[in-house]
């Protein structure tokens, strides 16, 4: 029989693996920004919730920032803020969200196995003073930028109320805002290979947006349109 220790830690572990699932429209991305490069994620086009396909966030790069894409043929965005913007707001926050994944999901499952006891606790206070500093500091930052602080505000108040959900602020608080355009127009950030799988990966989203949309109408004649586009753009790159 699992020990209650061992229940802990793995709820724990649990809850922020959920909190690393992101559900998108179909042919909507994520752009994450790993070290000095863009990379772009759709989750599996059959994979779906809800008819909203599945992207799984990278447990293991918490400190990655991932922004969304607006959806295909969506609207415009009024007051997105940029992608470069917003990079900078988050340039520093990489080794508060480190530390944090160390405390929460690498130092506080062993102590909470050992029943540690005033270590723990002290783990436990730590843990907090730095969810609270990031808070406080990507705020700062968002001010300083020009950004609206609202909608992060509820997610630190929610990663004070279920540690674990702490480790992953800064991504889901980047994952608040919807930028001005499409895949599409996003792809441009990508180099190389990673800019032909994207497009592949787009063109089988769309794909699957053509078989849920009634046939000969406008929105099919658009799919239609846009993934031979794609299918043409990865050719010519290729040749």
């Amino acid at each position: 029989m699992i020990s209650t220790e061992w229940a802990v830690v793995v709820l724990l572990i649990a809850i922020y693996l959920v909190d690393c699932i992101v559900l998108v429209a179909r042919g909507q991305a994520l752009l994450e920004r790993a070290g000095r490069k863009w990379r772009m994620h759709f989750g599996a086009p059959h994979y779906v919730i809800r008819d909203c396909p599945v992207v799984f966030l990278n447990p293991l790069t918490p400190w990655n920032m991932a922004l969304k894409t607006a959806p295909l043929f969506g609207p415009s965005v009024s007051g997105a803020p940029r992608p470069s913007v917003l990079v900078r707001a988050f340039a520093a926050r990489g080794l508060f969200v480190g530390v944090q994944a160390v405390l929460v999901l690498g130092v506080l499952p062993v102590l909470l196995y050992r029943n540690a006891g005033w270590s723990l606790v002290l783990t436990l206070a730590l843990a907090y003073a730095n969810a609270i500093v990031m808070l406080v500091s990507a705020l700062l930052a968002y001010r300083k930028q020009g950004v609206p602080v609202r909608p992060i505000v509820g997610l630190g108040l929610t990663g004070l109320a279920c540690i674990p959900l702490s480790v992953n602020f800064v991504r889901r608080a980047s994952l608040t805002f919807v930028l001005d355009g499409d895949a599409q127009r996003f792809i441009r950030l990508l180099r190389g290979r990673e800019r032909d799988v994207a497009q592949y990966e787009l063109a089988a989203h769309v794909s699957e947006a053509i078989a849920a949309v009634d046939e000969g109408s406008s929105d099919e004649t658009r799919l239609v349109a846009l993934r031979a586009e794609l299918l043409k753009a990865t050719l010519h790159e290729r040749t």
